[in-house]
């Protein structure tokens, strides 16, 4: 029998808590996210009115090792010929605003001023298989990321946000099966590439941080990813992700109530998608636009209680760019503002790829 929790769950001591932020592991490239939350309890000491207290306690919320935007342009295209292809990305955020369920600033409050930046470096290395089945491609690939997340805002009335700064972040790896390219008249029109992705949680956590480089927890994340050229200069491209999180016992930052021990923490399912388009206006510069969007399904659990109006949505769109230095190395550019924002922070956004392709395994 599914159980719900009930707005009188939060009007109680047992069920109070003050502030629970994001774990804001960054991965391909991505990745920093953070949710905060507060319960009604919390929201009644401080006098806050009702429908400013509203946002739900973020006990543990999607993981920041998503691949929201970090890769875009011809997306769906990839090596198929045996060797290595190593992958640096370099991503910055900074997220100045809270918002609720209903996309709504979040009262000065629970978080005065809030101001969470986060930079980050993510390699990833790929290897494409000698295995060819139906003239397509079996690969492999890992990435690893390290963020820094800096963190302020200005209390009183706010809570504190508390991070753990410089740390490794969570292992993303999985098999991939790459096309080859469809041809019309001899030229590429259309190519997929399908990962099985698991998310590990290899990151740094702490329970005393909101922030946190890892999710503390293990997350099945498949994705399929699509290019379609309209005509030789013209490309579309779109990855589309599914997000399942297994239950786990990492809370950032609880709040200690006597008599209540936490456990069985699981971040809701969602979906996302990144989506790109480019048209090339020089043999080596290419200029487009680049979004993403994410849609959890399910609400939050605690404790196997499911967490009302926890569920995020948000959207970000912008300008890019591709510039192709060599036919062995290329660089993705992309600048992402914020369209909606429910349950989360929300800023600016910005990432930088370079993609370098190995001769062949003789050439390490």
């Amino acid at each position: 029998m599914k159980t719900t929790m009930k707005p009188a769950d939060f009007e109680t001591p047992r069920g109070a808590r003050a502030m629970l932020g994001k774990n804001a592991a960054i991965t391909a490239p991505r990745r920093s996210r953070v949710l905060l939350g507060a319960t009604l309890a919390i929201a009644m000491m401080l006098s806050v009115p009702a429908a400013e207290a509203a946002t739900p306690p973020d006990l543990i919320k999607q993981p920041g090792a998503l691949n929201l935007g970090g890769t875009s342009f011809l997306d769906g295209f990839g090596r198929l010929d045996e060797g290595f292809t190593f992958l640096q990305y370099f991503h910055t955020s900074n997220l100045n605003n809270i918002t609720d369920i209903h996309g709504n600033t979040i009262s000065k409050n629970i978080v005065n001023d809030p101001q969470i930046k986060t930079e980050a470096t993510l390699e990833q290395l790929s290897f494409t298989t000698p295995w060819h089945p139906f003239g397509d491609a079996i690969a492999f690939s890992a990435a690893l990321p390290i963020s820094n997340l800096k963190e302020s805002s200005s209390p009183p009335p706010g809570a504190n946000l508390s991070g753990n700064g410089v740390g490794i972040g969570d292992m993303t790896w999985g098999p991939i099966y790459q096309s080859a390219p469809f041809l019309l008249d001899g030229r590429p029109v259309f190519s997929y590439r399908a990962q099985f992705q698991i998310i590990s949680p290899t990151g740094s956590f702490s329970s005393n941080h909101n922030l946190n480089n890892s999710s503390g927890f293990w997350t099945i994340n498949p994705y399929i990813a699509f290019t379609v050229k309209p005509t030789a200069d013209w490309e579309i491209s779109t990855r589309t992700h599914y997000v399942y999180n297994f239950a786990g016992d990492s809370f950032s930052n609880p709040p200690v109530i006597p008599g209540l021990v936490y456990h069985n923490g699981q971040a809701g399912q969602a979906g996302f998608v990144n989506f790109a388009s480019s048209y090339k206006v020089t043999d080596s510069l290419s200029l487009g636009v680049n979004g993403f969007y994410l849609k959890a399904f399910t609400d939050d659990k605690v404790n196997d209680i499911e967490i009302p109006n926890s569920k995020q949505q948000f959207l970000y769109f912008g300008p890019g760019g591709r510039y192709e230095f060599s036919n062995k190395l290329l660089a993705n550019l992309n600048f992402y503002f914020p369209m909606i924002a429910d349950n989360v922070p929300s800023g600016f956004q910005f990432n930088l790829q370079f993609i370098y392709k190995f001769d062949s395994l003789e050439s390490l």
